[in-house]
């Protein structure tokens, strides 16, 4: 984790901002042993140019499908005030937004690091030039397959996968670091896609950021949740292979940072602990970030060095607390504090973990 921190301290793509907010980060939170945030998620819009049938997205805010400029530009603003060291640009997918590379370089002004989640079917030779001008530190690229009918039918675009593995280079050149993305789920195993991406992260010298198959969203109908066999497999996988970071290992340790260390802001301004969840702990416009974390805690389920994740992991959790927060029972995502049935239904959930 030390060594990460060096690493941007260094970084030449790095403002004395944005290194002096590492150094702060990692001062409070590792040597005083705050729990302090990271890096927020900024999911400014809900507009895709993909179509992926088990997106994680699917009703979470449907009534706002995309931030106004002035709203992305104050959460920036309350982000720098409060010090985070970082924000992730997420959707949907962010370069279908017209004002995103002016949301960049305003980050940057205010000495906030910059990192993109993207499918890629956008990253042209002229659109990376231009992330690279912005200050662009770091994209996360989803990958389903390096066989382009299997990866182009699960996004349902002709020629993704051609456009990703021809942007990988121009990234490189720009010298904005790059991870790719994928899921761990029943189907990438058995038809060997996970296998051929792990491969592929290492040929191209990137990290390979997994996620387990959540079933949330659109995947809530889509498959059911990990047996214990396959569960045992995926922190098998992951944990063993050092190209591999996931949600619960990653270059800062161990554990889960939702609710601690991270937070997501939806397009409606509502704040989420963990972008899986669809769950609030406030809205942006009159919810100070120390406010939603206090409340993200409250909850109970993001313990401090947790090395699982109950939304993919925990059978009980998906019965007890998932299948009745998409009963159709509440809006979403649902402001639990103003619940108090379901406040208690996570305290005692909490009691087990």
């Amino acid at each position: 984790m030390f060594q990460q921190g060096f690493e941007l301290f260094f970084s030449p793509r790095l403002t004395l901002k944005q290194k002096y907010r590492v150094l702060r980060w990692f001062f409070y939170s590792k040597v005083l042993d705050r729990d302090i945030i990271r890096s927020v998620e900024i999911i400014h819009t809900l507009l895709c140019n993909a179509s992926c049938r088990f997106c994680s997205n699917g009703k979470l805010s449907e009534a706002t499908p995309k931030m106004k400029a002035a709203e992305v530009k104050m959460i920036l603003d309350k982000l720098a005030a409060y010090g985070v060291p970082a924000v992730i640009f997420l959707g949907g997918e962010s370069l279908t937004d017209e004002n995103f590379f002016d949301y960049l370089q305003y980050a940057r002004e205010r000495g906030i690091i910059t990192l993109l989640q993207t499918n890629g079917i956008a990253l042209d030779e002229p659109t990376i030039q231009r992330l690279g001008q912005a200050g662009l530190f770091k994209i996360t690229i989803t990958l389903h397959d390096t066989l382009p009918a299997n990866h182009n039918a699960v996004v349902n675009r002709s020629g993704a996968l051609e456009t990703i593995l021809a942007a990988l280079p121009l990234l490189k050149r720009q010298g904005i670091k790059i991870d790719l993305k994928t899921i761990y789920s029943r189907d990438s195993l058995s038809n060997g896609a996970f296998d051929r991406i792990l491969v592929l992260a290492k040929k191209v010298g990137v990290s390979l950021n997994v996620n387990p198959f959540m079933p949330v969203g659109r995947g809530i109908n889509e498959a059911e949740m990990f047996s214990d066999k396959e569960k045992e497999s995926y922190l098998s996988v992951t944990v063993k292979d050092q190209t591999i970071t996931t949600h619960t290992k990653n270059e800062y340790g161990d554990h889960c940072p939702a609710g601690r260390e991270y937070l997501g802001i939806a397009p409606d301004g509502e704040i989420l602990p963990c972008y899986f969840l669809p769950v609030s702990v406030g809205n942006i416009r009159d919810t100070d970030i120390a406010t939603a974390q206090k409340r993200a805690l409250q909850l109970g389920i993001f313990k401090k060095g947790a090395t699982s994740c109950v939304v993919a992991m925990n059978r009980e959790f998906y019965r007890d607390i998932i299948t009745e927060l998409y009963s159709g029972r509440f809006d979403l995502p649902v402001r639990v504090y103003e619940h108090p049935y379901l406040q208690e239904k996570f305290t005692r959930f909490s009691r087990t973990l």
